[in-house]
């Protein structure tokens, strides 16, 4: 298939659409006029967003030390010309989990998006600034709390040095990388407490922890798995083209027994290559050509016949819920 003139673009935009529920709705959605958080001003976009901050910093509930001793990252969005700016927040050079605010400034120097999950007053709730703990104590309390062998070989690969004491041990029997740990604070509901945060890929590859480990008393004070999202779900059994057609089956992600990775069922060619995905496109594009009388839509490749039960795939319903 060729969409090589404007005209043809139109008309594939103008069927996504008509066969997407809502899609009227969303494309009107994105016209309206975004709500602006302050009026257009000259500089740099950076700084337009750190003044922006600082006018707002008792509203906010921050610190002049949070903003001045805040991690910062930048980018442009070369299509919109959007500038967001990234903050981490800090406590004397330490970063503090989950401590992220967010900034967004328009080409025109307008900010109109603002995200805050800094904690307040983080310098006065936090509980230590020197570990009692050592990074490799840290390791071992993370391996039992892991239910791994405490005792594995892991040598000591960097040595932690600065505020944050970055540290990398090696694997060995713990994790199929090497294992970077530093000092972070981890956010309870009474105060920051400061922590080894480290990053453990199991051998069996079934997780891939990131641990926070009290650097005071070896108390795991949070995890979160990298490996949990890897579970999608789809409609089964496949192909299935219709969500009448079959339940929504949670599906696990991939594992060491799921060797063909995301797709074991090989469902974009038991399903793309099939009579039915055939049937669909073929009367896409019929349709793209009769209404727009376009002539660079190529489908004579297609085959000019299909089953009679592979015809119902192009009957349109609205779905109400999946």
């Amino acid at each position: 298939m060729l969409l090589r003139t404007p005209r043809a673009r139109r008309a594939l935009y103008t069927l996504s659409l008509l066969l997407v529920p809502g899609g009227f709705a969303i494309s009107t959605a994105h016209a309206q006029q975004a709500r602006f958080l302050s009026p257009p001003r000259q500089g740099r976009a950076p700084d337009i967003a750190l003044d922006h901050l600082r006018a707002r910093r008792a509203e906010l509930g921050l610190s002049p030390t949070d903003l001045g001793d805040s991690r910062r990252r930048s980018f442009v969005k070369r299509r919109s010309g959007t500038t967001h700016l990234n903050l981490r927040q800090r406590v004397r050079g330490i970063e503090v989990m989950g401590g992220d605010l967010g900034v967004a400034v328009d080409r025109e120097g307008r900010v109109f998006g603002l995200w805050n999950h800094f904690v307040a007053d983080a310098a006065l709730r936090s509980n230590r600034d020197v570990p009692v703990l050592s990074a490799r104590q840290a390791l071992a309390a993370a391996a039992r709390a892991l239910a791994l062998p405490a005792d594995a070989d892991n040598p000591l690969l960097h040595a932690g040095t600065g505020i944050e004491r970055e540290t990398l041990f090696a694997g060995g029997a713990l994790s199929r990388d090497d294992i970077p740990a530093k000092l972070v604070y981890q956010p309870t509901q009474k105060e920051l407490r400061l922590a080894w945060d480290l990053v453990l890929r199991v051998p069996d590859g079934s997780h891939w922890w990131n641990l926070q480990i009290d650097a005071d008393s070896g108390e795991l004070l949070a995890r979160s798995d990298w490996m949990s999202h890897g579970s999608y779900r789809s409609f089964a059994p496949p192909p299935v083209l219709n969500p009448d057609l079959g339940p929504a089956l949670l599906n696990p992600g991939p594992s060491p027994a799921r060797a063909s990775g995301a797709s074991p069922l090989g469902w974009p060619f038991a399903f793309f290559g099939s009579a039915r995905w055939l049937a669909l496109w073929r009367g896409a594009l019929a349709c793209l050509r009769a209404f727009y009388g376009l002539r660079c839509v190529c489908i004579s490749s297609l085959p000019t016949s299909v089953p009679a039960s592979s015809r119902s795939v192009l009957q349109l319903r609205p779905v109400s819920a999946l």
